[in-house]
């Protein structure tokens, strides 16, 4: 197997005429246009947007009372597991509604 492989590395030398044992490749490197209109993710302001819903709001007010109690014991089996799923579920669920709405 190294046998054939050196072979190859040999023929390819030879047809690109190269003096060293290891192939070259050119590097291609993008353009660094400045007149490109820079792309933002529709995602984050809607999101924000979301969080401002009074149903979110008071997801978050539940989520913070509970990581507030949580953090304030030193041993407990209490995570707020619950609380940071509704109001994630919440949040993604208002997204939905009108992300799609800005995919080109």
């Amino acid at each position: 197997m190294i046998t054939l492989t050196f072979r190859v590395l040999e023929f390819l030398r030879g047809v690109l005429g190269l003096t060293s044992p290891f192939v070259k490749f050119p590097v291609v490197r993008a353009d660094d246009d400045d007149d490109e209109e820079e792309l933002v993710d529709p995602f984050v302001p809607i999101r924000e947007n979301c969080k401002k819903r009074e149903k979110a709001i008071a997801l978050r007010k539940k989520y913070d009372e509970c990581n507030a109690r949580v953090r304030s014991k030193k041993k407990t089996a209490e995570t707020c597991e619950e609380e940071l799923h509704d109001l994630v579920k919440v949040l993604d669920h208002c997204v939905a509604e009108s992300l799609f709405d800005h995919v080109k």
